[in-house]
């Protein structure tokens, strides 16, 4: 198998396949997990990254938990003889985690800039927190954020910064000495989501497994390169990585 190849397999291996009626249990035991506990999300575009970028491929690999976010990722599993499981969303497990967990949770989110973080951040806590919430813009350096997290010691730290910040930034918080249990979620374009800046599909959509293409065509000069080459670069990698897995048996 081709070098650049290596890195898919495992993070295939690495996945964590949630079914559809066990996504309340896995919420329940991520928030009373202990120790620092890394979430990430792969999606096509991740996989696309991982692809050739072998340090991002290894930042997933170095996560706690990997599930799987979109239909890209139903393919690849589907196309080679495995189980897919449910689609954990991350703009959707995020805010059913919000929800769930207990108020009295102390939150931080770094990423994005004002006035999207500041509305974020509202939202967030007009879900019911008592504690004023750690909200940090995406774009210090990484540093920055450890010296922050060490200084509030959050219980659940969302990262809405993108890939591969965020991914890079979430295991330089699980290195923290610091002795605590909190919840490190990579969550892309979670915070500008939640503040409108950007539109979701209608539920519907989602459902279809079509969401990117509502993506797309709502913003197709920022997502065009990710959804119309990406989308293709993606399907023929699974092509590839089915001949060269389908050749090593």
């Amino acid at each position: 198998m081709a070098p650049q190849l290596n890195a898919w397999p495992l993070i295939i291996e690495k996945l964590t396949i949630i079914k559809s009626d066990q996504e309340d249990d896995f919420i329940e035991d991520i928030i009373e997990g202990e120790g620092k506990i890394v979430l990430s999300f792969l999606n096509a575009h991740a996989a696309n990254i991982a692809w050739n970028d072998k340090v991002f491929a290894d930042l997933l690999l170095g996560s706690d938990i990997l599930v799987r976010d979109g239909v890209g990722i139903s393919i690849l599993l589907r196309s080679l003889g495995l189980n897919a499981g449910g689609n954990l969303n991350g703009t959707d497990l995020i805010e059913k985690i919000l929800l769930k967990v207990d108020k009295n949770k102390s939150i931080a989110v770094f990423g994005t800039i004002d006035p999207y973080l500041n509305m974020a951040c509202q939202k967030i806590k007009d879900m019911g927190f008592s504690k004023e919430l750690i909200c940090q813009n995406g774009f210090m350096a990484d540093g920055e954020y450890l010296n922050l997290y060490n200084e509030t010691l959050p219980d659940i730290v969302i990262l809405a910064m993108g890939m591969p910040k965020q991914e890079r930034i979430s295991l330089l918080l699980k290195s923290s000495k610091a002795e605590k249990n909190s919840l490190i979620i990579n969550g892309g374009a979670i915070a500008d989501f939640m503040a409108g800046r950007f539109s979701r599909a209608p539920n519907w959509v989602r459902k279809a497994g079509f969401e990117w293409f509502y993506r797309l065509i709502s913003e197709p000069k920022r997502l065009w390169k990710r959804y119309l080459l990406g989308n293709f670069a993606f399907l023929f990698r699974v092509i590839v990585i089915m001949a060269a897995i389908k050749k090593e048996r």
